[in-house]
């Protein structure tokens, strides 16, 4: 393929209509990859086979052009790209992903942890999962929240958390 069909097909490809998405008073940032990540999240969770032990966490997907969803994390190996919530199996496996955009839910009550873990645990079976993550997610309501869902949670704990 020769680089000007290239670029031809790439200023031509779409995966959402764009006039969807001026719907709502502030649109999605991600909202022109909305419909390949349901696919890939709902793939996820078709092919893949539950462990018991689920872990939540993030990841980084190296990107240093511009967007504003981009981030910058000095102590992570990539510095530089987009963060992405993940439950994972014990072995490595997504089954499911949440890209993260900025604070979508102000009024939640909760902090940005909270709300991912909350999130990405509905998809858990209570009777036969159990998960598992850093104190980056820990804070009492959480747990207690978790424990009131019947899930079982195992985490570090850090004295300066509420």
């Amino acid at each position: 393929m020769s680089r000007n069909h290239f670029r031809t097909i790439k200023k031509i490809f779409h995966l959402n209509d764009n006039s969807k998405l001026k719907s709502g008073d502030k649109p999605k940032i991600l909202g022109k990859i909305a419909p390949i990540q349901e696919e890939l999240g709902g793939n996820l969770l078709q092919f893949g086979t539950f462990h018991k032990k689920l872990s939540i966490d993030e990841s980084m997907v190296p990107y240093y052009k511009h967007h504003t969803c981009k981030m910058f994390i000095k102590s992570k190996p990539i510095r530089f790209g987009f963060k992405i919530w993940m439950l994972c199996s014990s072995f490595g496996y997504p089954y499911a992903m949440e890209i993260y955009s900025g604070r979508e839910n102000e009024s939640s009550g909760m902090r940005l942890s909270e709300d991912v873990t909350q999130l990405l645990s509905k998809i858990a079976d209570p009777s036969r999962h159990e998960i598992y993550f850093d104190n980056f997610f820990t804070s009492y309501n959480l747990l207690k929240r978790l424990a009131d869902s019947r899930i079982r949670a195992t985490t570090s704990i850090n004295n300066s958390r509420d």
